[in-house]
């Protein structure tokens, strides 16, 4: 565990905690505390009791300044980088954790980033990471009331921003935050240990912003330096070039966030079976997908002819790495080392409350089309700032069928009662299995599990538990590894048994998939479905509604032979069974058809669209690995339709990948899609962008960061007959796009004036609120609930 201290002894009353706080705040300015730690600052007066105090905190204080070199001599290991691993070296961070009453200093274990492989910057002796806790459960940030004006938590917090937090007579200054800190109320402070290095000098070190206006931007390009991520190669600029992006006619970005790495540079990486990555490098992040010498070079004469350059030896044509305008979030004077966040691998598709509700709009309005009279009848009412009061009463007098609803929920119910019943046999493995080990330890000793051979029984159990494992994908991978291996090292039939760890293993995943069933209604899509990042098509191969949609077939899943088409061969087969044929057992399966497209959150019902995924053989070929690829062809797009799917990207977004007849949405565009990002960022002034004004960004930030109670809204007023289509919710939707933007453009959203009362607000008995706030609901929602 990590090592906590606490600075605040319990036995210290709340109206002394103050003098503490005092102290601690006034140390820097003491020159003689500086010099001997024992005394505190002259100007905070201290009764008999409280000089007792100062001898309970000071020793913890100083303990924390020395923290990082207690633990590297106290035999305190961090983990290291093991090889096809893309997790990084860990280091020490410190971290002050601040309460309305109390101040928690600890050090813990955590990733390096690329910040503390700065020679001068490691180890990170003289970082900090802050964060406003609430006091009873430090997991979740302090309460937005404690950040209101002329409040005591926005003052403190303002004091240790601003001015700086003094432990044991160091000074920790703000430094930056990201776009996730500022949302849990934290930051990055800097001490400045060695002359010259202080939070300053980092952020100089880091980047050249000095021109960057927007706060929220500046701070999160910032932050991109303290993302974690594995070390890869280090490129020169040469081997580097930069492309415009292309555009949609509309003006729309069809590239947005997508870069290109030569194929034998990724493979350094990924030996096989993964075609992208998330990756950072020097001021870029991006998707990057891997591509041929030969497109790589197309691509760089094409961008040499738009751009009319004569002097085309001024250009790379074989560079290993293609960037795209749209990636290059700063410039940066270090070196371009590759940092890779993550490999773009096919995940469960796993159903949630947003995707329920799409999936119930999009049954009614096509069991009953009337009800999609409200979302157009809604945009025209908006946009001509007309009274919604006609819209609601219409909107509240509409009723779902009865069998209609029968036939939503009985859908519903299908695909839940199958994943449950999955569990469930998984569940009576685990419950029989322990039971036989217990016996078979008992009557034969605890080295028989291992040597002895395993029943008919026990092997069937085994073996439906590796099916298990596959249809989870690349989330149990290691433990389907692990018992791969248990099976093909194992002498006998001694393997093929589930032991104490596996069975308890097992348990552990049962347990929180059935949590996530019963709590968030993730229910888990057969494969092909799937949840996977997308990326560009820079060959123009693909048509505005195309995709290609490319996965892994599961290990110990039966195959259906691509050549004749035969279906049902077992997974040990690596070969068709028809004798005119004999295939081989192929690594990959490409969708042909129709598929449902979802970007979580996902609030709006025009945002979970339907394309046509198609087969192409130059795709194909191109890429060794489980790939979403998107239509980036100016001449055949009207518009981004990646932007369309809840305003997502190319720069990591998943996308949830349906293909599931019953479950697909109407065809595009028959209910209108919002506009996302329609708020242009709000500039600060014209003068440079200080610290003070980015502390007081960070300030306003608590007050007015609503997501989470606009999603709320949404959730309860989603659970009525219109569903998603209902006016408040397509309010809500609207104002969520600003609230989850507000963190780059400034504007705060405001909940809509067409909810009402929010405090008077009563939610469905699903959504787990006090019995005093909710009501029991008959809705399909309800009815997944209590089944």
């Amino acid at each position: 565990p990590d090592i906590f201290f606490k600075c605040l002894t319990q036995e210290i009353q709340s109206n002394e905690r103050d003098v503490v706080w005092q102290s601690l705040l006034h140390c820097a300015k003491c020159d003689d505390y500086r010099v001997d730690r024992s005394i505190v600052s002259e100007d905070v007066e201290m009764s008999a009791n409280e000089a007792t105090q100062k001898l309970h905190i000071l020793p913890a204080l100083e303990l924390f300044y020395k923290s990082l070199e207690w633990a590297q001599t106290s035999r305190r290991t961090l983990k290291q980088k093991q090889n096809g691993n893309t997790h990084a070296d860990h280091v020490w961070i410190k971290r002050v954790s601040v309460t309305p009453l109390r101040l928690n200093l600890d050090i813990g274990e955590e990733e390096s980033t690329r910040m503390f492989r700065f020679k001068q910057y490691s180890p990170p002796t003289d970082f900090c990471r802050i964060e406003f806790a609430d006091e009873h459960m430090q997991v979740r940030s302090m309460a937005k009331e404690y950040f209101a004006a002329r409040s005591t938590g926005r003052h403190r917090a303002f004091k240790v921003l601003a001015h700086g937090l003094c432990i044991a007579g160091v000074v920790y200054e703000f430094l930056f935050f990201g776009n996730k800190q500022v949302r849990d109320a934290k930051a990055w402070m800097k001490a400045e240990l060695i002359a010259g290095f202080d939070a300053n000098r980092v952020r100089a070190d880091i980047a050249r912003l000095s021109q960057e206006r927007n706060i929220g931007k500046k701070m999160d390009r910032f932050h991109l330096f303290m993302s974690k991520g594995t070390p890869a190669n280090i490129y020169q600029e040469a081997d580097i070039e930069t492309i415009d992006d292309e555009y949609a006619r509309d003006g729309k970005l069809l590239t947005d966030g997508c870069s290109l790495i030569l194929e034998s540079e990724m493979k350094k990486a990924f030996s096989k079976h993964v075609a992208s990555m998330l990756v950072r490098i020097g001021g870029a992040k991006t998707q990057m997908m891997t591509a041929s010498a030969k497109l790589m070079e197309q691509l760089i004469l094409r961008d040499i002819q738009r751009k009319q350059q004569n002097n085309i030896n001024m250009r790379n044509l074989s560079p290993k790495i293609i960037l795209t305008r749209s990636c290059l979030k700063f410039m940066t004077d270090t070196q371009k080392q590759l940092e890779i966040k993550k490999c773009a691998r096919a995940l469960p598709c796993m159903m949630n409350r947003e995707f329920i509700n799409q999936c119930i709009f999009h049954r009614i309005a096509e069991y009953q089309p009337d009800a999609l009279q409200f979302i157009n009848a809604a945009e025209n009412a908006n946009n001509n700032n007309n009274d919604n009061n006609n819209i609601l009463q219409k909107a509240f007098n509409f009723k779902l069928s009865s069998n209609n609803k029968r036939r939503i929920a009985d859908l519903l119910l299908r695909y839940q009662r199958a994943f449950s019943d999955q569990l469930l046999k998984m569940e009576n493995i685990c419950e029989v299995q322990m039971e036989r080990l217990k016996e078979m330890k008992q009557r034969y000793g605890a080295r028989s599990i291992y040597i002895r051979p395993a029943s008919s029984d026990e092997q069937r159990a085994f073996f439906e538990t590796l099916l298990f494992l596959s249809s989870r994908l690349h989330v149990e991978e290691s433990f389907l590894t692990r018992l791969t291996k248990q099976v093909n090292n194992a002498h006998s039939d001694c393997g093929k048994r589930l032991n104490f760890k596996d069975v308890s293993d097992l348990s552990a995943l049962l347990t929180r998939l059935w949590g996530g069933l019963k709590s968030k209604f993730k229910i888990q899509l057969s494969w092909p479905s799937s949840r996977l990042a997308g990326i560009a098509d820079f060959q123009y191969k693909l048509k505005e509604f195309e995709v290609f949609y490319k996965v892994r077939i599961p290990p110990y899943f039966d195959w259906t032979c691509q050549v004749c088409g035969q279906q049902g061969i077992k997974y040990w087969n690596e070969r068709c069974d028809n004798a005119q044929c004999g295939a081989s057992h192929p690594v990959y399966y490409v969708h042909r058809g129709p598929i449902g497209l979802l970007k979580n959150p996902c609030l709006h019902p025009g945002s979970y669209r339907v394309f046509e995924a198609v087969y192409d053989a130059e795709l194909d070929a191109m890429f060794d690995g489980e790939v979403l690829v998107f239509s980036a062809s100016t001449e055949h797009c009207t518009t981004s339709q990646v932007h369309k799917l809840s305003g997502g990207d190319l720069d990591g977004d998943d996308f949830l990948c349906v293909v599931q007849k019953d479950l697909l949405p109407l065809r595009n565009d028959v209910v209108k899609c919002m506009e996302y990002d329609a708020d242009k960022p709000k500039l600060t002034a014209a003068k440079y962008v200080d610290i003070s004004i980015c502390v007081e960004y960070w300030l306003n930030y608590q007050i007015n960061d609503c997501v989470g109670i606009i999603a709320e809204l949404h959730e309860a007023f989603s659970d009525g007959e219109l569903g998603v289509a209902s006016p408040q919710c397509l309010e809500l939707a609207v104002a969520h796009s600003k609230a989850v933007d507000y963190a780059k453009t400034g504007v705060a959203a405001k909940i809509p004036s067409i909810v009402g009362n929010v405090c008077g607000t009563k939610y469905p008995h699903h959504m787990g609120k006090h019995q005093s706030m909710s009501y029991k609901s008959t809705s399909i929602k309800g009815v997944l609930y209590n089944s």
